[in-house]
């Protein structure tokens, strides 16, 4: 599998071990770490290409799927950060750098 986050204004296409969470290139969340969510209606499990649950009918917001975490993309000690944010943090705990500078998340 190839890391897919686009890293210094192109693609990554890192070569990403099976089990990878994080792309040791770029620091980037694995695109499919989220591949199921939890209905918030029913608690049934329903997959990112649903639009509907299939036991409540319910609609599924595709934000369900998107991690709360991201790695940080700021430059420390010449190499990429990597510290895992949530979506709400303004500036990174470990390298200090302001996160709405490091792209979008992943």
């Amino acid at each position: 599998m190839k890391c897919k986050n686009a890293f210094e204004g192109k693609l990554c296409g890192a070569d990403l071990e099976p089990s990878a969470k994080f792309c040791s290139t770029c620091g980037a969340v694995t695109k499919d770490e989220v591949n199921s969510a939890i209905c918030p209606n029913c608690a049934n499990t329903v997959k990112p290409t649903d639009k509907f649950c299939s036991k409540c009918g319910g609609k599924i917001d595709p934000n369900l799927f998107v991690p709360k975490q991201y790695s940080c993309k700021g430059i420390h000690g010449g190499k990429v950060c990597g510290a895992n944010l949530s979506i709400d943090d303004k500036f990174c705990s470990d390298c200090g750098n302001a996160t709405e500078s490091r792209g979008k998340y992943v």
